[in-house]
């Protein structure tokens, strides 16, 4: 399957970081990054950097795992606690302007992690296709 974007709306030279919750097997979200990639550098963006949070290795003896890799990890921020604020040492680092979000977030986790990070959070709305 292959992702195509629907929306991504940036400015023009604007230094984004991309953040993402992904599967922790496998590679389907390979052609997810590549793609918000090429959109961005379309729409005149520049990616400095990638942060990846993965989800789906059960550290508990409970069954989960992978089946449960879409859920949020932190209820607040969609993504972990810990990695939320990896992002925003990363945002500042590399003196990115926005994240663009690989993931839907509901609008107060978008507002959780803008206000962590210091910067826009950008939804990368996207949808798969066959072939």
């Amino acid at each position: 399957m292959k992702h195509t974007a629907f929306s991504i709306h940036i400015q023009q030279g604007i230094r984004v970081v991309i953040a993402a919750l992904v599967p922790a097997k496998g590679d389907e979200n390979a052609p997810l990054l590549a793609a918000a990639v090429e959109d961005i550098e379309a729409a005149g963006g520049i990616v400095v950097a990638t942060l990846i949070q993965r989800r789906g290795i059960s550290r508990a003896r409970k069954p989960g795992g992978v089946r449960e890799y879409r859920n949020a990890m932190n209820a607040a921020t969609f993504i972990g606690a810990g990695k939320a604020q990896e992002l925003a040492k990363l945002v500042s680092d590399m003196e990115a302007d926005a994240v663009v979000f690989c993931n839907l977030l509901s609008k107060t986790q978008k507002r959780n992690v803008e206000e962590i990070v210091g910067a826009p959070v950008i939804l990368y709305a996207y949808r798969l296709r066959n072939s």
